[in-house]
C-alpha cells in the first residue's frame, strides 16, 4: 500500500540510505530532492540531546552526500519549484533547525571542507543568551534525575528507569507541550524541576 511504502522510504532516510530512498521515491512520483534535517552536531557531552549526531558520523554522511548527489541550497530548490521545472537528478540540501552552537563550531568545518551549503533555520529570541530551547529544558531534566517513575498528573505517568525510558518520556511530554502557551509551558518546567 502506499501508507507502507511511505513508511519504508523514511525509515530508509533516517537509517541513512538516502540513495535507495531516492530512488524508490522518484519510482513513485518523478523529480526529488533530499532534503536532510539536522538539529545538533555534538559529542557524547550532550547524549541527552535526542537530536543529535556525532561529528564522525556527520562528516560520514555529508561525505556521502557530496559523493553520490549535488548539494544545492534550498533556494535552488524553490526556484525549480516556482518555475514549474522538474528538479534535476541527485540533488540534496542540508538544514539544521534551530541553530545551535555546534552547527558552527562542528559542522561548519566539516560543510566547508567538502564546501557543502546549508541552511540554518535560526530561534532569533534565544540569540545572545544561554537559555536552552524549552524541549531540550525537558530532556535535560528527565536525563540527569534519578528518580525511576515520575508522576505528572494530566501529563501521565512515566517509568525513566532504563535510558530508552527516558527518551520516550521526553518525546511524549515534548508532543503534549507543544500546545501549551509560553507561561503554562515555563510552569510546567519549573513543576518538573522541582519532582524530578
Amino acid at each position: 500500500t502506499s501508507k507502507m511504502a511511505t513508511l519504508a522510504g523514511a525509515m530508509l532516510n533516517e537509517f541513512g540510505f538516502p540513495r535507495l530512498y531516492t530512488f524508490l521515491k522518484k519510482k513513485r512520483a518523478g523529480s526529488q530532492a533530499i532534503i536532510m534535517t539536522y538539529h545538533r552536531v555534538s559529542d557524547e557531552e550532550h547524549n541527552w540531546s535526542l537530536d543529535s549526531v556525532s561529528p564522525k558520523d556527520f562528516e560520514m554522511q555529508v561525505r556521502y552526500l557530496c559523493e553520490y548527489f549535488r548539494i544545492v541550497t534550498l533556494e535552488e530548490i524553490a526556484s525549480y519549484i516556482s518555475a514549474g521545472k522538474s528538479l534535476p537528478e541527485k540533488v540534496a540540501a542540508i538544514t539544521f533547525d534551530d541553530g545551535y552552537r555546534d552547527n558552527y563550531l562542528s559542522a561548519y568545518p566539516i560543510l566547508a571542507k567538502y564546501r557543502a551549503p546549508a541552511t540554518i533555520f535560526l530561534v532569533t529570541g534565544h540569540i545572545g543568551t544561554r537559555r536552552l530551547f524549552w524541549w531540550d529544558e525537558v530532556r535535560y531534566l528527565l536525563h540527569h534525575t534519578a528518580i525511576e517513575v515520575l508522576e505528572l498528573g494530566q501529563f501521565g505517568r512515566y517509568r525513566l528507569k532504563r535510558a530508552l525510558d527516558r527518551r520516550n518520556a521526553s518525546f511524549a511530554i515534548n508532543r503534549k507541550m507543544i500546545s501549551l502557551s509560553k507561561p503554562r509551558r515555563e510552569w510546567f518546567i519549573e513543576e518538573l524541576a522541582r519532582v524530578s
